[in-house]
């Protein structure tokens, strides 16, 4: 049947079940336009009723004011315009339903198990009014069929029996699509109403699709589920759909979960819904998840309500069930009174949260009720378990605790989340947690960032995370820029909490500074209070503040560990002496630092104390560098409180400073300060380079202190008083065992150690190049010091520059000498030390004095005894220096002039170490000793001074030179009186002065046959020359024969009788040229000696033929002495030439005047001599002659040339020593043909003029190898 444009109106189908009050389709039913209105059924379909198999289609329909079900004949009264029975289908475009009513289900439209399509219709003011829970649908009721509405616009329906549900549309079991529709209104008045859940629409079982463009809005339910309630197994889908400003009395103002039930929503926004329970379990504003599934992705779920007394979960409450957050989904501006301004997920829930942001949530703050207001973000209830990796938790509040996060006994899973912006406003001093808080439950946290949070509470703590007694673990996370009023900038963790940091960054958080308010303002990074215990592993504690203690961490009676991390520029601002620790702040628990690096903290309260620790109570650090911490009043790098005990082991402590210029109070202990009866024990520590203003640029000890240091340097130190260590008072101890002190300054007293007081012993120890006005390496003010095996050496002061006052000596100890000792450096083992060099006197002279080991942890002793001092060696004691003088260059002509040095060297062996000095004296000594005469008129006297490791000096003895005629002369150089026990094992060494100066005696002038040969020289007192020529450029030697030392000298001198040879150990040795005359003098000898002269170009270079005596030209004849006869020579040369004018010389010494040639100038020279000595013997007045021994006169010539011819004919070896050689001469076959007597002038000539078989003799040199 088709109706077209037809008005079907007041009809009635009255009968006890009647259906179709208008029409009853039981075939095919197609009604385009037209009008279906106020008709009546009590069973069905007040409009229309189409049965089992049916099929009806409205186009552009107006059906209004039916009724299924009047009262008191409804039966039961469901489908108020329309009712499909069975599996009956409608297609429904168009058109306008409104103010039907139905007394049961589907106001508007009722649909079995059919098919039903909605497209385009407005469906308004329809009235469904069953009591029961699953009656309602107020505009459609789907019973178990497939509804698809698109384009639809469903408003005003209501579903107001007393638990009447699904004021716009009711699902039960059915399957719903809805594309792109409006359900609701743009205002309140045009939303559906539902007197129980589901204002906009209510789906029990089955499934509910909200696609793109759909838009639930201004429903309200009188229960739950303001705009969207699932109940049973529903599964319900939404696609990009709205649900805005929706309103559940009591709980899911935007859409509420069953505990079966399965709710994806992807996309779209979830805004301005309000749910407004009262209980703690009330509220979900924009959801409502109670125990079932619920997946929100990519979705914007923001500015929602939980306005009850209690409501919970703004934007989403959990109630127990799983809730999985995806994609970019953002959770903001939500609302809660009680709890999870953005999310409230209770005991039992199971939720994850991945790449969300979640922001500006507020959980009890103004304008909300708190209730009391805590997770401004979210909220996790008992045992809820929260996952939360990457996106971001900022900008949240809380009324109370945990601005961000709150997390209850559960585990909450952090991972790659930022948390910043999040403020806590409780005023409590366990409220709190800007960023995060949890309440007994446990936390882990990976490579997140808490930062910029705040807990602004009058007392409120942990600006970035408060653990209330819970466990709390992170990991690769940074934490800055929070801050707190009371305490725990960055963190605070309560009484029985547990809190672990790996490779965190706990930076730049403020406890109590402006402008937080301090109350009192502790632990700027992190704050423990009670006995919650902290494992620090890694990362960074820098840039901290706290308005009085703790700038970087503070400890209260539980356990804090701190394991490989640098803390860095922390502040503590306290203005007390016991406020401080710029660093960390240890106030009665025990702290337990390794490997960590503790630098650039202050302390800078007016009498702020503990720069880098202030330590109230047990204290273990090990392997940690404690460096550049400031400190107003005491302890820049280290504060120990009265009860605390400390043990450092490992590490150092440097660059420390206790009263900075201009804010000293008064600045004690630059390193180390202990009060009162605090206990600090350093070992295997290095405290270098620390400053205080006042006392102990080290360390400081108070009256009744305990200080031990062991295996330690302290060096480097500054201050005024006690510039390595300072002890006051008269009940403290201080003691130092197997420790260096060296290179601290103090201006006024005590450089290396000042004792005011107490008890001081130093065992072992080596106090070393300290400075002070007064006690250099210790001072003793008052109090007992004592020393063992310990060396105070090298130190420096205006007074007493090792020691200053009275000390117990226990033995084996090295106080003002030179100790032998090395410069301060790395030598071994974990601190710096100083060395014992070879020869140190504390070498093997010391006791163990119960110390088995060295500073460097290296076994004693080393060698036969234990060394004093803080270093064991293994170098052998040292043994006395030996002394031995020996001739350098000793034995030399004297000159005629000024002076010449004879050079002896003083060596110094077996020990090298320290300065000596020797005395040193001249004697003379010999047959003929040398005196004063010889020296300038004093016998020369000194000292020779070896500076330290020097091993040789040179003793310089100037001889005076003169004219005189005299033997050689002798002299000794003589050791005495060396230093430092010193050993002289060769005292004297002798000197000889050899004479230069001819004498008036005789000379004797051999004419050999051959000039390079041995030559044996008489040694009778008279000097002996040979003079000859070379006949080409040559070096000619004279070398002593079977002698192996010679007092007299061998000279050779040019034609002018200049020395022109060098004399070494008796060989004279000279450089010729060719054509030259020349001279060897053999001075006079003692004794006969056989003298060899070699030509280093060969024998045949060397002529006895010289034209002139150089030595007294005018002695022609060579007999010693100027007579007729030598003019005589001359004239009868001059015959023999048969020439007057001058023939070229073939030999003799008739060339007078060394022009080369013979004339008779030359004989005319000699009797101008005679007539000068007016014929005469003497010489005249002012000339010199040096009178010849005549040939002809003298047997003892004639001796010694029979001599030479039998030594040369013998064939005799004759041998010598040299330095590394043995050299052996061979003659065979040499005679000498010397003339004897002369018989006269011409038989002279002739024989000189005689040529001489030389093949008769062969000299043989072989050299070989000494033995």
């Amino acid at each position: 049947m088709s109706v077209i444009d037809a008005t079907v109106t007041g009809n009635f189908a009255d009968g006890a079940s009647g259906s179709g009050g208008g029409v009853l389709n039981l075939g095919t039913l197609t009604v385009s336009g037209g009008e279906i209105s106020d008709n009546t059924a009590n069973r069905a379909g007040g409009g229309i009723e189409a049965t089992a198999g049916s099929s009806t289609t409205l186009t552009d329909v107006l059906m209004e004011l039916n009724v299924a079900g009047p009262d008191g004949s409804a039966a039961p009264g469901n489908g108020g315009a329309l009712h499909i029975s069975g599996d009956g289908n409608a297609d429904i475009s168009g058109g306008t339903i409104r103010d039907n009513t139905a007394a049961r289900e589907g106001g508007g439209l009722w649909n079995n198990t059919g098919t039903m399509t909605v497209d385009g219709t407005i469906l308004t003011g329809n009235v469904a009014s069953g009591d029961a829970a699953d009656d309602g649908g107020g505009a459609i009721f789907n019973n178990g069929g497939t509804l698809t509405v698109s384009n639809a616009t469903i408003s005003g329906n209501s579903a107001d029996g007393v638990l009447g549900s699904g004021g716009g549309i009711f699902s039960t079991d059915g399957t719903v699509t809805i594309n792109s529709s409006q359900i609701g209104g743009a205002i309140p008045s045009e939303g559906n109403t539902a007197n129980r859940a589901g204002g906009g629409i209510e789906v029990i079982d089955g499934t509910v699709t909200l696609n793109f463009g759909t838009d639930v809005s201004n429903n309200f339910a009188g229960i739950n589920g303001g705009g969207l309630h699932s109940t049973g197994a529903a599964d319900v889908t939404s696609n990009f759909a709205i649900f805005g400003s929706n309103t559940a009395a009591s709980e899911g103002g935007g859409l509420w979960n069953s505990s079966t039930g399965t709710m994806t929503i992807n996309g779209g926004a979830i805004t301005s819904n309000v749910a407004s329970g009262d209980d703690a379990s009330n509220g979900g504003g924009g959801l409502f998840n109670d125990r079932g599934t619920l997946n929100v992705i990519d979705a914007v779920i923001g500015f929602n309500i939980a306005d009850g007394a209690s409501g919970s979960g703004g934007g989403i409450l959990n109630d127990g069930g799983t809730l999985t957050v995806s994609g970019n989904t953002t959770i903001s501006n939500n609302t809660a009174n009680r709890a999870g301004g953005g999310i409230e997920a209770t005991s039992g829930s199971l939720n994850t949260i991945s790449g969300t942001t979640i922001s500006s949530n507020n959980a009890g703050v103004s304008p909300s009720v708190a209730s009391p207001g805590n997770g401004g973000g979210i909220h996790i209830g008992g045992d809820g378990q929260l996952t939360i990796s990457g996106g971001s938790v900022s900008d949240n509040s809380a009324a109370l605790d945990g601005g961000g996060l709150w997390n209850g006994s559960g585990l909450m899973t952090i991972n790659g989340t930022t948390i910043s912006g999040n403020t806590a406003l409780g005023d409590g001093a366990d409220d709190g947690g800007g960023g995060v808080f949890n309440n007994g439950g446990s936390i882990a946290i990976t490579n997140g960032s808490i930062r910029d949070n705040v807990a602004s509470g009058s007392a409120g703590s942990g600006g970035g995370l408060l653990n209330f007694g819970g466990l709390v673990e992170m990991t690769g996370t940074t934490i800055t820029g929070n801050r707190a009023n009371r305490a725990g900038g960055g963190i605070e963790s309560t009484a029985d909490s547990s809190t672990t940091l790996l490779y965190v960054s706990l930076n730049l958080n403020n406890a109590g500074l402006s402008p937080a308010t301090a109350a009192p303002g502790n632990g700027g990074g992190f704050h423990v209070t009670g006995n919650g215990s902290v494992e620090i592993t890694g990362g960074t504690v820098n840039g901290n503040v706290a308005a009085s203690e703790g700038g970087g961490l503070w400890n209260g009676t539980g356990t804090m560990t701190v394991d490989g991390t640098v803390i860095d520029g922390n502040v503590a601002s306290g203005d007390d002496a016991d406020n401080g620790g710029g660093g960390i702040f240890n106030v009665g628990g025990t702290l337990v630092i390794s490997d960590a690096t503790i630098q650039n903290n202050v302390a800078d309260g007016v009498s702020g104390s503990g720069g880098g620790i202030f330590n109230a109570g047990t204290a273990t650090i090990d392997n940690t560098t404690i460096s550049d911490n400031t400190a107003n009043r005491a302890g820049g790098g280290l504060e120990a409180i009265g009860g605390s005990t400390t043990s450092f082991a490992g590490g150092s402590l440097t660059d420390n400073v206790a009263g900075p210029s201009g804010s000293a109070a008064p600045g004690n202990g630059g390193a180390v300060h202990i009060s009162n009866d605090g206990s600090v024990e350093l070992t295997e520590v290095v405290v270098d380079g620390n400053t205080a203003a006042s006392e102990g640029g080290g360390l400081w000890n108070s009256s009744t202190g305990t200080l031990v240091v062991t295996r330690s340097t302290i060096s480097n130190n500054i201050t005024i008083d006690g510039g390595g260590i300072f002890a006051d008072g008269d009940g403290g101890v201080v003691t130092v065992v197997n420790s260096t002190i060296a290179a601290n300054s103090a201006s006024n007293d005590g450089g290396g150690l000042l004792s005011e007081g107490g008890t001081v012993s130093l065992t072992s120890v080596t106090v070393a190049d300290n400075t002070a006005s007064q006690g250099g390496g210790i001072s003793v003010d008052a109090g007992t010091l004592s020393l063992i095996n310990s060396i105070v050496s090298r130190n420096n002061a205006s007074t007493n520059s090792n020691l200053s006052g009275a000390i117990t000596d226990n033995g084996n100890n090295l106080f003002d000498v030179d100790a032998g000792l090395g410069t301060l450096g790395d030598f071994g083992g974990p601190t710096p030390t100083i060395p014992l060099l070879t020869g140190s006197a504390a070498l093997d002279a010391g006791v163990l004095a119960g110390v088995t080991t060295d500073q460097r942890g290296v076994s004693r002793p080393q060698g036969p005894g234990v060394d004093i001092g803080a270093f064991e060696s293994d170098l052998a004691a040292p043994v006395a220096a030996s002394l031995s003088i020996a001739a350098e260059n000793a034995q030399r002509v004297e000159g005629d002039s000024g002076t010449t040095a004879f050079t002896f060297t003083v060596t110094r062996s077996e020990n090298t170490i320290g300065a000596v000095t020797v005395d040193y004296s001249v004697v003379g000594s010999g047959d003929n000793p040398a005196d004063a005469s010889d020296f300038g008129g004093t016998l020369p006297t000194g000292t020779v001074t070896f500076a330290d490791g020097e091993s040789t000096a040179t003793i310089t003895v100037n001889v005076s030179g003169d004219t005189q005629v005299e033997s050689n002369e002798s002299f000794t150089v003589v050791l005495s009186n060396a230093s430092d026990d010193t050993v002289i094992s060769q005292a004297d060494s002798e000197g000889v002065i050899l004479n230069d100066d001819l004498n008036e005696r005789e000379t004797r002038i051999l004419v050999p046959t051959f000039v390079a040969r041995p030559h044996l020289i008489p040694g009778d007192g008279i000097p002996t020359a040979i003079i000859f020529q070379a006949l080409t450029d040559t070096t000619v030697t004279v070398t002593p024969i079977s002698v192996t030392s010679l007092s007299e000298t061998v000279r050779i001198v040019d034609a002018d009788t200049l020395t022109v040879s060098t004399y070494q150990n008796g060989v004279a040795t000279a450089n010729l040229q060719a054509g030259e005359l020349y001279a060897v003098i053999f001075e006079p000898l003692s004794s006969d000696r056989i003298f060899s002269i070699r030509s280093s170009a060969g024998s045949d270079t060397l002529t006895n033929r010289a034209a002139t005596n150089i030595l007294q030209p005018t002695d022609t004849s060579a007999d010693g002495e100027t007579t007729a006869l030598d003019a005589l020579m001359v004239i009868n040369e001059l015959n023999r030439l048969n020439d007057a004018g001058g023939e070229p010389l073939l030999g003799s010494f008739v060339d007078v005047n060394r022009d080369a040639s013979v004339t008779a100038l030359d004989a005319l020279l000699v009797i101008n001599h005679l007539n000068r000595m007016e014929l005469s013997t003497n010489a005249a007045s002012g000339e010199f002659i040096a009178p010849q021994v005549p040939f002809a006169n003298s047997e003892r010539n004639e001796l010694l040339s029979d001599e030479v011819d039998e030594f040369f004919d013998s064939g005799e070896v004759i041998g010598f020593e040299e330095p590394g050689r043995t050299i052996a001469l061979s003659f065979d076959g040499s005679a000498s043909t010397a003339a004897a007597t002369p018989i006269g002038v011409d038989e002279a000539m002739a024989e000189l003029n005689d040529e001489e078989d030389s093949s008769s003799m062969t000299t043989e040199i072989e050299l070989l190898d000494a033995v």
